[in-house]
């Protein structure tokens, strides 16, 4: 049914995992959040994720996931394995307090989203935060920051005219400084953002 099925806040066992990728699951939600860890008797969810042709989506926040861990994980799988998402509550962008999740009281402090218990719930992370944050903590190349950005997530869920800069291509471009800020934004050939434009 064109349907694509990602494996997320599990504590699956590794042959379990195994079994989902064979039967068609190619991608795991938020690796390696909410996941059972590695150990040497049984490689659970994080081995999965390192052994299995997986697409492996993370949130590089420094809270979600240390920079170390994204750094292991760009040497070991690579780039083309990856796919940055921001998982951002409403409240991203906005000043600390408490906010609503699907009817949880969210506290946002500093760029820090958690439940009353604790709980990491969602983040605060925006996409050009988290380009920047796996560009320092990996040294990946340009296009590699291209293809986690965008190209890897788009493959993965089937959508051939985009991503590229290609004749032929559905022209949805993000234009950056050198220092990797967003500059403009153009969705399907139009501007759509423009730094400094509209801002006080």
């Amino acid at each position: 049914h064109e349907i694509i099925v990602s494996i997320g806040h599990t504590d699956a066992t590794y042959s379990q995992i195994k079994e989902a990728y064979e039967s068609g699951c190619g991608r795991m939600t938020h690796f390696p959040n909410g996941m059972n860890v590695l150990h040497h008797r049984e490689i659970g969810c994080v081995g999965a994720g390192f052994l299995l042709p997986m697409k492996l989506e993370m949130i590089v926040d420094g809270i979600h996931t240390a920079p170390e861990f994204v750094q292991m994980v760009h040497k070991i799988r690579g780039g083309e394995a990856i796919i940055l998402v921001t998982d951002s509550l409403d409240a991203t962008g906005l000043s600390d307090g408490m906010y609503d999740l699907g009817g949880l009281k969210v506290e946002v402090k500093g760029s820090t989203a958690t439940l009353e218990d604790g709980t990491l719930a969602g983040s605060t992370l925006t996409m050009e935060r988290a380009a920047n944050n796996f560009h320092r903590w990996t040294d990946c190349s340009l296009q590699e920051l291209a293809k986690v950005t965008s190209y890897n997530a788009l493959q993965n869920l089937g959508i051939p005219n985009r991503g590229r800069f290609k004749e032929g291509f559905v022209a949805d471009l993000v234009l950056l400084n050198r220092k990797l800020e967003v500059e403009e934004t153009i969705l399907a050939g139009q501007s759509v953002f423009k730094a400094g434009e509209g801002q006080g």
